[in-house]
């Protein structure tokens, strides 16, 4: 069962002392001062403005390689 947020903590706080899942396994992708919850949105939004420069796929690798993890 996952729990959203710090909903867990202020609920059940006894029941389930530790990290929130679903902060555990999401990941955040940030580049060029843009951040986003998944790589694929971060392609879908800043790929327009790289189109002139390399194919989506080149700017997937791109991403994958530059955008800071978090």
């Amino acid at each position: 069962m996952l729990i959203l947020g710090d909903i867990k903590s202020r609920v059940l706080p006894d029941y389930f002392p530790g990290p929130c899942l679903l902060q555990e396994f999401s990941m955040a992708y940030k580049l060029d001062g843009a951040k986003f919850p998944t790589l694929d949105e971060l392609v879908e939004a800043l790929y327009p403005m790289y189109a002139d420069k390399m194919s989506e796929a080149d700017f997937r690798a791109y991403a994958e390689e530059h955008a800071e993890k978090s």
